[in-house]
């Protein structure tokens, strides 16, 4: 959908869709067909007007397309692992197995052509190297945010955790006082931050948590 936007220059924003499934039943639409979200997202952005966002530069659009064809690769070869442990027949478990090795190869290259193309722009080197400064954040979780987030480095951290599903919402009436949760945006994001999450918040101090919205 991006990719046809940008190619038709079509002005657009992108969200977390949870904000906007909110904003539906907000406003009483419970339903969801493609009429009404399409309703909705056009009421959307009428009422609240949301900033647009920039253009995908090429060389993230190729980031993208390597970081999504690994996990594909990543996938097919988990479902291969799951295959392996239900088959008791040795000539199928050496084929499973010469699977494996197959795409855990091609894992590999994919792992190498994505580290040579952040390696060809500073700039993308520069946010990586920062990015893995942070306990569990690797190489390829640094990857995979700098391709699925090309927000990143635009808007301030507030509005990038709430984009990546990270930033906690307060859960507060009265008196009472709720832990903050974090609601997840789907897809390979999601998956990204949820690998990393765990160790950062460990290493995060409490005192250094904001107390409110600033």
């Amino acid at each position: 959908m991006r990719e046809a936007l940008e190619a038709a220059n079509v002005p657009f924003s992108r969200l977390n869709p949870r904000q906007a499934r909110d904003f539906a039943r907000a406003s009483g639409l419970l339903a969801k067909t493609d009429r009404v979200d399409a309703r909705m997202l056009a009421e959307f952005g009428r009422r609240m007007q949301p900033p647009r966002t920039a253009a995908t530069p090429e060389i993230r659009a190729q980031l993208q397309a390597l970081a999504t064809r690994r996990r594909q690769l990543v996938e097919a070869r988990k479902e291969e692992m799951t295959r392996l442990a239900q088959t008791a027949d040795p000539v199928a478990r050496a084929d499973i197995r010469a699977m494996v090795t197959i795409l855990g190869r091609h894992i590999r290259d994919f792992d190498a052509r994505i580290m040579a193309l952040i390696a060809r722009d500073p700039k993308l080197t520069e946010v990586s190297r920062r990015m893995q400064s942070v306990p569990g954040v690797g190489p390829i979780v640094a990857a995979t945010l700098i391709a699925e987030l090309p927000e990143l480095g635009g808007l301030c951290r507030r509005r990038i955790a709430a984009l990546a599903g990270l930033a906690p919402i307060a859960q507060d009436s009265g008196k009472l006082r709720w832990p903050s949760v974090a609601f997840e945006a789907a897809g390979p994001m999601c998956a990204a931050c949820s690998t990393s999450r765990p160790c950062t918040l460990r290493a995060t101090p409490k005192s250094s948590a904001p107390s409110g919205p600033e």
